[in-house]
């Protein structure tokens, strides 16, 4: 109950000497190796939490955050492969797991296979519509692919739904241009350096954008403006 306390209170390290205590003393002990698994999993020691994520697995082969645990210790040690293996079991009884087919999409994408990697993030979005990962994700798999429309769709759904990112409008806005689409572009940029003002690149793609419009003056105080930052 003290490790459940501490784990809940942030205070993960204090509760990892509890819960091996536990385990050491009751081995078959379900929750209490899953809580020591997850523990080591936080605290970055995924060699450890391995065996005691597959033992949760193995009790309870249902539970899909049991699959999800283990799958992330795996990408920690980066054994991808061992992930996509524990997702894709993970799935079979959960097909309608939003973690499970989000961070298998994830995964897949690690291994540069945006072929299966799309289809799975595009469930996650429709199990989780109020997530903006799998938007955001999706943009630039797309991009990688050619699909500006899509990407662009993507993208500013993602942004629409967490504004707060500045690299994110700034993707935007530089495939906004590409796209010919200037205005779009303009207010993508402009979004970008009002979260991040001394980031170079989003002055100078802003200037080509303001040239291609014609607005000469302000094109020129843009890239003046990311020239000194770039220095």
């Amino acid at each position: 109950q003290l490790a459940r306390t501490l784990q809940h209170a942030g205070r993960n390290q204090d509760a990892i000497p509890l819960l091996r205590e536990v385990v050491k003393a009751q081995p078959k002990n379900a929750e209490a190796v899953a809580n020591l698994g997850l523990a080591f999993l936080i605290a970055g020691n995924a060699k450890d939490a391995v065996p005691l994520l597959a033992r949760t697995v193995a009790q309870k082969p249902g539970d899909a955050t049991a699959h999800e645990n283990l799958a992330a210790a795996y990408m920690q040690l980066n054994e991808v492969d061992d992930a996509i293996r524990v997702l894709s079991a993970g799935l079979k009884r959960n097909p309608n797991s939003f973690p499970l087919h989000y961070n298998l999409g994830l995964a897949l994408k690690f291994k540069d296979d945006n072929a299966a990697a799309i289809p799975e993030l595009e469930i996650a979005a429709r199990l989780n519509p109020s997530a903006h990962e799998p938007h955001y994700t999706l943009g630039f798999l797309y991009m990688q692919d050619g699909r500006d429309d899509d990407a662009a769709r993507e993208l500013a759904l993602a942004m629409k739904m967490h504004p707060e990112n500045a690299d994110g409008w700034a993707t935007l806005g530089s495939l906004y241009r590409k796209m010919n689409k200037l205005p779009e572009a303009a207010d993508a940029l402009r979004e970008a350096i009002r979260q991040k003002p001394d980031a170079p690149d989003p002055h100078l793609t802003l200037a080509n954008v303001l040239m291609q419009q014609g607005e000469k003056t302000e094109a020129a105080a843009e890239r003046q403006k990311g020239d000194r930052k770039s220095v």
